[in-house]
């Protein structure tokens, strides 16, 4: 009864860890496209460099 317990939690974890890497891998894939995006329109990057620099 235990062990058998113990196992299924064991794998029931185990889908959770798969699941939570996939939903973070979707969110990273999909969000990306959209900073990149917002970097290149607003040209973030350029005053983050030149503000950083500057001090």
């Amino acid at each position: 009864m235990l062990s058998e317990f113990g196992e299924t939690e064991v794998l029931w974890m185990d889908s959770i860890r798969t699941h939570c890497y996939v939903i973070v891998g979707l969110i990273v894939n999909l969000s990306v496209p959209f900073c990149r995006q917002a970097i290149t329109r607003h040209d973030w990057t350029y005053y983050f460099i030149k503000h950083t620099h500057q001090q």
